[in-house]
């Protein structure tokens, strides 16, 4: 079996597949069998790892988000990201 890893930093040399991070579409690439044709592997592929991997960063994104759901924001009151003193988002000012 070759195993599919994760390498969320896209350093490992060779060949590689994007993934969305959620759950939902590593199960379905698993079902699929899209590592062995993205990867171009005719062996069965073990995916454990990949499973386990976006298992943990969905929970911890969860409970980021649930943690910061929590608190009051730190954002500053007033404009919002994007506006100029004009109120025109990324305008040019002559």
């Amino acid at each position: 079996m070759v195993p599919v890893i994760p390498d969320p930093g896209a350093s490992l040399t060779g060949r590689g597949a994007w993934l969305h991070p959620t759950r939902e579409c590593c199960d379905l690439a698993v079902r699929r069998r899209a590592f062995a044709r993205a990867l171009r592997v005719q062996a069965p592929m073990e995916t454990a790892a990949l499973t386990a991997y976006v298992i943990d960063l969905t929970q911890h994104r969860t409970n980021a988000s649930e943690h910061d759901n929590a608190r009051p924001t730190d954002r500053p009151k007033g404009t919002e990201s994007g506006f100029d003193a004009d109120e025109h988002p990324m305008s040019t000012q002559q």
